[in-house]
């Protein structure tokens, strides 16, 4: 295995983005990354060798806080918060089709939980 080190910016990224821009733009078998002190990408060819690790640290470097891999960055509050969201507009529109449907609210409770 070889790896690409990368030490954390000072902002924080969706590491989902960083991660499908890696697999689209590098060709060395890119397997995965570890998250801790550092960023560590993880190759089954060297990268250097194929020039992925300098368009990799330049991409890297060329991040701000404008970039939508900043933007897109989102806590794990913010993102409970969207899936309860998410949860309840759908328990909503599952209540009001129930409803046009004629069910009782009794029925619907036992229908939805």
């Amino acid at each position: 295995m070889f790896q690409i080190d990368l030490q954390w910016l000072a902002f924080p990224v969706n590491l989902q983005t960083v991660e499908a821009w890696v697999r689209a733009n590098t060709s060395s078998g890119y397997v995965g990354n570890s998250a801790d002190h550092d960023l560590t990408l993880w190759f089954t060819a060297d990268p250097t060798l194929s020039g992925d690790a300098a368009a990799v640290e330049a991409y890297w470097a060329g991040l701000s806080t404008s970039s939508p891999e900043a933007t897109g960055y989102q806590t794990a509050t913010q993102i409970a918060a969207a899936a309860a969201a998410t949860k309840a507009a759908n328990l909503a529109s599952a209540t009001t089709k129930l409803e046009a449907l004629g069910l009782s609210s009794a029925e619907i409770a036992a229908i939805l939980g």
